[in-house]
């Protein structure tokens, strides 16, 4: 008789297609988004099986990509596919008719987006239900929070900054904005939102992140997250002279290698730390680069945040 295996939860995000027509001169894709493949569902219901025998999963995040351009049948075939397994399924593109049953659908608004008008006018007026995911990019350091937070009011999902990260695929964008820039930025970003929460709509998911990274529910290890590729891979995050790339692996065995061998560099590099696995909102440990765990903008929420229950 064999006693039960405890399995931990992981989120998959998926990635159908890379292929974006508004061609975002940020994005992280670079030329990639110019290839026209679409991956087959036939092979990722086998890779979803093969995560399971390891892990329970917790949630799937479909993003790409825009994935506007998948079929009505594509999208109920993946569907399908993906309930078995998680109900918690978040979508991240321009919605069509064929999508708009997900629970959870963010939204890219970007400044430097072609379709940043018709994005920001449909998650504030059209469907204020729908979630902001904006890229954290170095002009907004420019301007003032309150500019920034207050353009999405009318929006009632959750509104996320993420941080920009140098991409392989697009080494010429001139984007500088480092660790410690981006966690000032987050700082005035919160702040801003504490202070005034009264006059937003909106819930601020940076701010329920660190709440959870603080009482020990969120770590930035990379067994947390696999990515499925447009060809049928898993993969990890990984870099390459500091610029991040998706390195892809035939087998979740192979990549579950490459997530060990991460825990001990998280380990090694951050456990003397103050805030390992108790405030660290990293979004990857990334080698040979300072800490991105934003610091300060997490001992900011200690100390005057977590008590006051009405805003966490």
């Amino acid at each position: 008789m064999t006693g039960k295996i405890n399995k931990k939860p992981i989120t998959v995000s998926i990635m159908p297609t890379y292929y974006c027509r508004n061609k975002c001169n940020y994005c992280y894709l670079g030329e990639q988004t110019n290839q026209a493949k679409i991956f087959d569902l036939k092979l990722l219901a086998k890779q979803l099986a093969q995560i399971a025998r390891f892990y329970i999963i917790e949630s799937v995040e479909l993003y790409g990509g825009d994935l506007s351009i998948l079929s009505e049948n594509f999208i109920t075939e993946m569907d399908d596919i993906l309930l078995e397994y998680t109900e918690n399924i978040i979508y991240t593109s321009s919605p069509t008719p064929h999508t708009s049953h997900y629970k959870n659908i963010n939204i890219s608004v970007n400044h430097q987006r072609p379709d940043y008008g018709k994005n920001l006018e449909l998650v504030t007026k059209e469907h204020p239900e729908y979630n902001v995911i904006t890229v954290a990019l170095d002009w907004e350091r420019h301007v003032s929070a309150r500019y920034l937070l207050r353009q999405y009011n009318g929006c009632k999902g959750y509104v996320t900054f993420i941080p920009y990260s140098q991409s392989w695929n697009n080494k010429e964008y001139p984007e500088r904005f480092s660790a410690s820039a981006y966690d000032e930025f987050l700082l005035q970003i919160i702040r801003e939102y504490y202070d005034y929460r009264h006059e937003y709509t909106f819930k601020l998911s940076n701010l329920e992140l660190i709440r959870d990274a603080i009482n020990g529910k969120y770590t930035p290890e990379m067994e947390n997250n696999i990515f499925i590729t447009p060809n049928n891979k898993f993969a990890c995050v990984s870099y390459l002279r500091g610029f991040e790339f998706f390195r892809e692996f035939k087998t979740v065995g192979e990549w579950k290698k490459i997530a060990e061998a991460d825990r001990e560099n998280y380990l090694q590099r951050c456990a003397h730390c103050e805030f390992y696995k108790k405030g660290c909102v990293a979004d990857h440990v990334v080698p040979h680069l300072d800490c991105n765990g934003c610091r300060q903008t997490v001992d900011w929420v200690r100390q005057f945040a977590m008590e006051d229950k009405r805003w966490i």
